[in-house]
C-alpha cells in the first residue's frame, strides 16, 4: 500500500517540474533529488512490505517514507493554494508581473529542502538499525513478479462480475426450511433467528428468503436494516419507517425525521398494524438491540415474519418466545468445491485453462478452508487470476505456512487476497474501510470518491469507466459484496465485517484515514483522510488550526445534529480538503441551517461534494469558486435544492445528482456526463448544444401538454448518451419517443409511464440493450414491436400490458438473455415460436396470476403467480 502513496507524489513532482518551468535552479535541483530518491525507495517498498511485514523496524522505516510522499502531495497543493489558480505554469505570469510568485517559490524551496533531510535521515536509519536487503528477489522472480503486476493491472472491458445470488450454493435445502416457516399458517408474529460465525453466510442466506419472488407477494410490506455493533435505536426506526413509506410526500418526511424515539416507535406500529410485514434485522450483536426495536412490530395475528441474524447464539437463542432459531451449518466438501468452481469461473462453469494438476491443487486449499464460504470464494477469486501451476503452488505454499488446526485462519487467507491487488486496487479498497460497519455504499458515488482521491490513473480510456474496471475487479475477487444492480450496473456493495476490519487495521499501518473516536483521538491526528461516524460536536470541539486534511467525510450513524458555525469553522480550517462529503447532518432549524455556509467558496481544491439528507436547502453564488469540482452530489429523497447561475462556472463537473428547483444553468458544462433527476420543465429550457459528453440523464415529472413545452426533441441532439431514465408525472403520458431514435449511442432505456402512441416502440434505437417499461398501459402486445431490437439483452416489463396475450415470432429477440414480467394481470397465453430467443438464460415471472409460461422456458424460470 506504501507503495501507491510514494508513487502518487512521485507523479506529483513530475508534473510539477514539467509545469514549471521557470523554476530557480536550486529549487530544480532539490525537487529533482527528491523525486528521484523517493522514485528509488517506491521500487523496493512493495518487496519490504511483502518480505518483511511483521518486521516493526521495517514497517516503521515505511511508515516515514509515507508520511514524507504524503507531506510532498501537501506542500505543492499548498503552493498552488497561494497563488491562487489551479493551474502551476500561471506562477510565471505572476512573477513576470512582480506578484507574490518568488516569495511563494522561495518558500516551497524551503519545503522541498526540509523533505530532502528527512528522507537523509531514513535513509541513514536504514544503515543504523540493520535494515538492509529490502529487495532481493532473482532476475526470475522479478520477472515473475512484474508478470503478475501487468495481470493486475490490465483490467480488461470484459470483465464480468458474480453477484451472491448467481454463487448461491449450498444452502438450498436451508432456504426451503425457512421459506416454509415463513409461509407457515400462523398468525401470530414470528421470529425467525439465523447464527453462525463470520463468513458463513447468514445475510447471503437472509436476502435468499428476502428477494424470493414468492415472499414478495406474500408480505406486502418489507424492509431491511442493518443494526451491527454501534447502532442508534432511532436511525433504525427511521430506516424501517423510510423503507415502508417510500414516495411519502416531502413534508411528511421532514416531520418524521424530529421525531424522538418514542414517537418513532409508535409511528411505525401504526404503519404495520393493518399489513402482514416482513423484516430482516441484519447482524445483531446484542440482545439489546433486538429489545429496543421489537415493540415497533406488532401482534397483528396475520402471519406476520421478522428474520434475525447474529453472530451470537445467545442473542439467537433469547429474541422471543415465539421463535424459530437455525443454527446454520459450514459446506460439505461437494458444495464447497461446487461453490470454489463456479467463483473461478465466474459463474458458466468454464475450466478448461485449468489443467488436472491444478484442480487437485485446486481441491487441496478448498478443503483447508473447512467449509467457509467466504474463504473459498475469497480463495478462488485470488486464483482465479493466477494462469498457471506454478503460480498455484506458491499460493499454496503461503498458505500451507499459515495453517492451524490443520484449518486455514481466514484472517490470513483475507491478508494474502489483498496482498495480491495492484497498488491502485489496495488504494480503492482500503478507502472502503471508511464507511460504518454493514454500511450500503452506492457505487457510482464510490467510484466517484476515487476519483477525487487521485486513485484512478489518467489513461486512454474514460476514469469513470476505469474505476468501473477496479469495481468489478473487487468484486471479481470477492473483497465486496454485490448488494444491488441497476440493468447491467452494480449500483449498490457492502463489504463484509472482516474484510472491513483488514481494511481499516492495514490502513492504520500506512496512516491511510483515521476514523474519530472521542475515546481516542484526542489530538488532531496526522493522517490525511478522516471519517466521523458519530459525536460530531465533540469533533468540532476539538482545537483544530489550519488542517491539512485531504478528505473528511461524515456518516452520521446517530442522527446527531450540529451548528452552521461549525461548518463555518470547517471551511476556513480544513482549506486543502479535496473530497468533503456530509450524510445525515442537520445543521440547525434556523435560515442558516437551510443555507450551505457561503464560506464554501474557500475549499477551492475540492473534487467532491456531498451533502446527501442534509437540512440544506440553498446553495450560495460562492459554489462558483470551485473551479476543481468534478461531482456535486446533494441527493436527499423528498428535498428539492435552489442553485445559484454560478453553477455555470464549475466547468470541471462531471456528475451533477440532485433535485432542484428554478432555471437549471449548465450550457457552459463541456465535461457534464452524468445529470440525474432534473424535472421536464426545467430540461426543455436547456440548450443542449454544449453537452457533448453527456451519458447518464434522468429526467422527472414529465407532464401532459397544457405544461408548457411537451417533447423530448432535445434528448435527440445527446449523441453520446448510453442511459437515460424517463419518469412521468402520475397519470400523465408521455410524449412521442421518435427523438431517441437520433441517440445511436443509446444502451439503456428505463420507461416509467403512459405510452400513448405505442408504435413509438418500433423507433427506438437499434443499439439498446436493456430495456425497461413500467405502468405503460399498453392495449396492444408489445412483443412484435421488441423483437426486432438486434442487441436486446434484458427486457422488464412491470404493469406495462393490459392485454391477455403474447406472441414472440420466429428469430424474434436474437440476443435476449433475461426477461422479467411483472403483475401483468390479465395475461393468460404466451404463444413462443421455437426459433425465438435462442439465448434465454433467465425467466421471472409474478404477479402474473393467470399466465402460463411456455414448457421451453419452465426450466429457467423463476415463477410466481400469485
Amino acid at each position: 500500500m506504501a507503495d501507491a502513496v510514494v508513487s502518487f507524489a512521485v507523479k506529483k513532482l513530475g508534473d510539477f517540474l514539467i509545469q514549471e518551468i521557470g523554476l530557480r535552479k536550486n529549487v530544480r535541483t532539490q525537487v529533482e533529488w527528491l523525486r528521484n530518491e523517493l522514485g528509488y525507495m517506491q521500487s523496493f517498498i512493495k518487496d519490504a512490505e511483502e518480505k518483511h511485514g511483521s518486521d516493526h523496524r521495517v514497517l516503521q522505516w515505511i511508515l516515514e517514507i509515507t508520511d514524507v510522499a504524503n507531506d510532498t502531495v501537501v506542500i505543492l497543493e499548498d503552493f498552488s493554494l497561494k497563488v491562487g489558480r489551479n493551474e502551476f505554469v500561471d506562477i510565471l505570469q505572476m512573477c513576470a508581473c512582480g506578484y507574490g510568485g518568488e516569495a511563494s517559490l522561495s518558500n516551497i524551496g524551503k519545503g522541498i529542502k526540509s523533505l530532502k533531510e528527512r528522507v537523509l535521515d531514513i535513509s541513514r536509519k536504514r544503515e543504523t538499525y540493520g535494515i538492509r536487503d529490502l529487495s532481493d528477489a532473482g532476475e526470475g522472480q522479478r520477472t515473475d513478479k512484474n508478470n503478475k503486476l501487468m495481470l493486475v493491472k490490465t483490467l480488461r472491458r470484459s470483465t464480468s462480475y458474480i453477484d451472491e445470488a448467481e454463487l448461491f450454493v449450498g444452502f438450498k435445502d436451508v432456504t426451503e426450511t425457512l421459506l416454509a416457516e415463513l409461509f407457515k399458517e400462523e398468525p401470530r408474529r414470528r421470529v425467525i433467528s439465523i447464527y453462525g460465525m463470520g463468513g458463513l453466510g447468514k445475510t447471503t442466506v437472509a436476502r435468499k428468503l428476502y428477494s424470493s419472488s414468492r415472499t414478495m407477494i406474500r408480505f406486502t410490506h418489507r424492509a431491511w436494516v442493518c443494526v451491527s455493533q454501534e447502532y442508534s435505536t432511532s436511525d433504525l426506526l427511521l430506516t424501517l419507517i423510510k423503507s415502508f413509506t417510500k414516495g411519502c410526500k416531502k413534508e411528511e418526511l421532514e416531520l418524521i425525521e424530529k421525531m424522538n424515539e418514542e414517537d418513532l416507535e409508535r409511528h411505525l406500529r401504526k404503519i404495520l398494524k393493518d399489513h402482514r410485514y416482513l423484516v430482516v434485522v441484519d447482524d445483531v450483536w446484542h440482545k439489546e438491540a433486538w429489545e429496543s426495536l421489537k415493540r415497533a412490530f406488532p401482534h397483528n395475528k396475520n402471519g406476520s415474519r421478522v428474520i434475525i441474524t447474529t453472530r451470537k447464539k445467545d442473542v439467537a437463542t433469547r429474541v422471543d418466545n415465539n421463535s424459530l432459531v437455525h443454527e446454520l451449518r459450514f459446506l460439505t466438501a461437494n458444495e464447497s468445491w461446487d461453490l470454489f468452481c463456479k467463483k473461478l469461473s465466474n459463474g458458466d462453469g468454464q475450466l478448461d485453462w485449468c489443467s488436472t494438476a491444478m484442480l487437485d491443487l485446486g481441491r487441496e486449499m478448498v478443503t483447508k478452508c473447512s467449509g467457509l464460504p467466504l474463504a473459498i470464494v475469497v480463495l478462488g477469486g485470488l486464483l482465479c487470476h493466477k494462469k498457471g501451476l506454478q503460480e498455484w503452488h506458491r499460493v499454496k505454499d503461503h498458505i500451507w505456512r499459515h495453517l492451524k488446526d490443520d484449518s486455514l485462519e481466514i484472517s490470513f487467507l483475507l491478508s494474502l487476497s489483498y496482498s495480491d491487488l495492484s497498488s491502485e486496487l489496495k488504494q480503492c479498497f482500503l478507502y472502503l474501510g471508511i464507511f460504518p460497519e454493514d454500511f450500503l455504499i452506492d457505487c457510482e458515488k464510490l467510484m466517484w470518491l476515487w476519483m477525487a482521491e487521485d486513485f484512478i490513473a489518467p489513461r486512454e480510456e474514460r476514469i469513470e469507466d476505469v474505476a468501473d474496471h477496479y469495481l468489478n475487479e473487487l468484486v471479481n475477487r470477492s473483497l465486496i459484496q454485490v448488494t444491488r444492480k441497476l440493468w447491467d450496473k452494480i449500483s449498490g456493495c457492502r463489504i463484509h465485517d472482516l474484510l472491513r476490519d483488514l481494511a481499516v487495521q492495514k490502513a492504520k499501518e500506512v496512516n491511510f484515514f483515521d476514523i474519530y473516536d472521542p475515546r481516542i483521538n484526542s489530538t488532531p491526528p496526522s493522517r490525511r483522510r478522516q471519517a466521523v461516524h458519530s459525536h460530531i460536536e465533540k469533533y468540532f470541539s476539538r482545537h483544530i488550526s489550519k488542517s491539512k486534511l485531504r478528505s473528511l467525510v461524515f456518516f452520521n450513524v446517530d442522527l446527531e445534529g450540529t451548528t452552521s458555525k461549525n461548518f463555518n469553522y470547517l471551511c476556513r480550517n480544513f482549506i486543502y480538503l479535496c473530497v468533503l462529503n456530509i450524510e445525515k447532518v442537520r445543521f440547525g432549524s434556523g435560515p442558516d441551517g437551510k443555507q450551505l455556509p457561503n464560506f464554501i467558496g474557500n475549499l477551492i481544491h475540492l473534487k467532491f461534494l456531498g451533502i446527501s439528507n442534509t437540512s440544506f436547502r440553498r446553495i450560495p453564488s460562492s459554489i462558483g469558486k470551485l473551479k476543481s469540482l468534478q461531482t456535486f452530489y446533494a441527493s436527499s429523497p423528498g428535498s428539492v435544492l435552489k442553485l445559484p447561475p454560478q453553477i455555470c462556472e464549475l466547468t470541471n463537473l462531471r456528475h451533477l445528482v440532485t433535485r432542484y428547483q428554478g432555471h437549471l444553468n449548465i450550457v457552459t458544462l463541456k465535461n457534464l456526463q452524468t445529470l440525474k433527476w432534473v424535472d421536464h420543465v426545467q430540461w426543455v429550457e436547456i440548450d443542449t448544444t454544449n453537452l457533448v459528453n453527456l451519458r447518464e440523464l434522468v429526467i422527472q415529472e414529465i407532464r401532459a401538454p397544457q405544461y408548457r413545452v411537451y417533447s423530448l426533441d432535445s434528448i435527440g441532439k445527446l449523441k453520446c448518451l448510453s442511459t437515460l431514465t424517463l419518469l412521468c408525472s402520475s397519470g400523465a403520458y408521455f410524449p412521442p419517443l421518435e427523438p431517441l431514435s437520433f441517440c445511436q449511442q443509446l444502451l439503456r432505456l428505463g420507461l416509467n409511464g403512459k405510452i400513448q402512441t405505442p408504435g413509438d416502440l418500433e423507433k427506438l434505437p437499434q443499439s439498446i440493450t436493456m430495456l425497461t417499461l413500467v405502468s405503460s398501459e399498453l392495449a396492444n402486445d408489445p412483443m412484435p414491436m421488441l423483437e426486432s431490437l438486434p442487441n436486446l439483452q434484458d427486457l422488464e416489463l412491470y404493469s406495462a400490458y393490459e392485454g391477455n396475450a403474447i406472441a414472440c415470432n420466429a428469430k424474434g429477440f436474437p440476443e435476449l438473455r433475461y426477461l422479467r414480467l411483472g403483475y401483468l394481470t390479465n395475461l393468460e397465453s404466451w404463444q413462443l415460436a421455437y426459433e425465438a430467443m435462442p439465448g434465454i438464460r433467465g425467466l421471472v415471472v409474478f404477479g402474473c396470476p393467470k399466465l402460463i409460461v411456455p414448457e421451453r422456458l419452465r426450466h429457467i424460470s423463476d415463477i410466481n403467480k400469485s
